[in-house]
């Protein structure tokens, strides 16, 4: 019996420590998705940013542009 005893006890723990294992490579998944998606958060908030600099540069143009006379001639 204590064969039989022995093999259980074995099997239990490399349960155990697969277990364990499979829990570590989980945990460290979801650290390295957690450290993408604050990547993109920030990239996402970075191109947003841009985009209203260029949209408030272009409305400048664009004003700049309906100001002038219909006729003005802009010599080169």
């Amino acid at each position: 019996m204590s064969g039989v005893t022995f093999c259980i006890a074995v099997g239990i723990v490399l349960i155990a420590a697969l277990c364990t294992t499979v829990y570590l490579d989980i945990s460290v998944a979801r650290e390295e998705q957690r450290k993408k998606d604050e990547r993109l958060k920030e990239v996402i908030r970075t191109h947003t940013t841009t985009l209203k600099e260029f949209d408030e540069k272009l409305g400048n143009i664009v004003e700049t542009l309906q100001s002038l006379p219909p006729d003005n001639i802009i010599d080169r």
